[in-house]
């Protein structure tokens, strides 16, 4: 009985993957105070579309623009999967 609580106490295999998952989750914070991510904006004419405008209070055409953001690391060009 006393062999029991003098021994160095065993962690169970759940308790090691929770230890592992903080520090994995600790790392990457640290990691992502040092990588600059850039911010990519890209912009897409669809055509021409009719609408009112507020100022001349008229019906304008106006062009229609897709407009697509994202944050990157800027190493890594567009496409490429991150393993």
């Amino acid at each position: 009985m006393n062999d029991k609580r003098n021994a160095a106490r065993a962690f169970t295999l759940v308790e090691l993957l929770v230890v592992i998952a903080i520090i994995a989750i600790l790392f990457l914070l640290v990691l992502r105070m040092f990588i600059v991510w850039g911010k990519k904006r890209v912009e897409r004419k669809q055509g021409m579309v009719a609408d009112f405008c507020p100022i001349c209070r008229e019906v304008r055409a106006f062009t229609l623009i897709r407009l697509h953001c994202k944050e990157s690391p800027p190493e890594l060009p567009d496409g490429w999967a991150v393993a």
